[in-house]
């Protein structure tokens, strides 16, 4: 048994097929099929067993991963360390987009915590984090910001007009897109300026909101304060216990999308770890920020 062995073994349970592991790993599929092989009859042990759609791995296998990512891991920081690579190892800096809805960040948390038990994260808060302040970015925007980042859209996050169920019992809701005008709109932009909304079916609403800001969790806690009617994203996240949800206004009229860019360096991605990470939250955004 060695450590390419057990490698192969740990791109193939996230991948969940030889396709998927060759094309994550740049390894041939007749690689992994071969590493995969000789490890069972090393072990002596079936560590996977076909089913739909590729394999799964069988309760020894299963075992064995969980054992051996932190072998696979020691082993990358070890020669990551020889080589003396300028990242801190075992912390991977996370920038999140500013403001966003904290169930957000904390499925994302919970999730990062329990796949990398022996990681160390840092969350990085800010509107226009500079390059050296993180090893991993996701941002909300029509385009990636500019700069020496590999971008790649991992999901679309829903942007819709929301209300509070004691706004709409004490002000009414509108009926038509023409009534947006009788209530006081309090809008996302990441630009400071939001002069109409996107229809559904094409073109845009003109509209003057009374409050405009980047920061999607004030927005959301604004309209259960019933300050408004409020557009605003992560309208499909799940509260917390006790906290009534917003309800959507003129779902079928007005909504659009904005991308979630996720940003990593050329120098950065020869990180193990980042390499990692960026792996799992690419399977997780859809998840948890909305469908690519």
């Amino acid at each position: 048994m060695d450590i390419q062995q057990i490698r192969a073994l740990i791109y193939l349970a996230d991948s969940g097929s030889f396709s998927e592991a060759a094309r994550r790993s740049n390894w041939p599929r007749s690689t992994l099929r071969r590493r995969v092989a000789e490890l069972e009859a090393d072990l002596q042990v079936s560590l996977i067993q076909a089913a739909a759609g590729g394999v799964e791995l069988t309760a020894a296998g299963l075992q064995l991963v969980q054992q051996g990512r932190g072998m696979v891991r020691s082993m990358d920081r070890l020669e990551a360390s020889l080589r003396g690579d300028p990242f801190p190892l075992g912390v991977v800096r996370i920038a999140m987009p500013f403001g966003l809805h904290p169930s957000i960040m904390t499925i994302t948390t919970r999730l990062l915590m329990t796949r990398f038990p022996d990681m160390r994260f840092k969350a990085v808060l800010d509107l226009d984090p500079a390059p050296s302040d993180f090893d991993i970015g996701i941002q909300l925007g029509p385009r990636p910001p500019e700069g020496p980042y590999v971008a790649k859209v991992v999901a679309r996050a829903p942007l819709r007009l929301m209300a509070s169920r004691t706004y709409a019992m004490a002000h009414g809701l509108p009926a038509s897109i023409e009534e947006i005008a009788d209530h006081p709109l309090l809008a996302f932009s990441l630009t400071g300026e939001c002069a109409e909304l996107p229809l559904i079916d094409g073109g845009h609403v003109p509209v003057t909101p009374r409050v405009v800001t980047p920061d999607l969790h004030y927005l959301h806690w604004a309209g259960r304060s019933d300050l408004g009617i409020i557009w605003t994203g992560d309208g499909d996240v799940p509260e917390p216990a006790g906290v009534e949800p917003l309800q959507p206004v003129l779902a079928d009229v007005v909504g659009g999308v904005i991308p979630a860019w996720m940003l990593t360096t050329e120098s950065l991605r020869s990180s193990p770890e980042v390499r990692e990470v960026v792996a799992f939250l690419t399977s997780l955004a859809d998840t948890v920020l909305g469908t690519s």
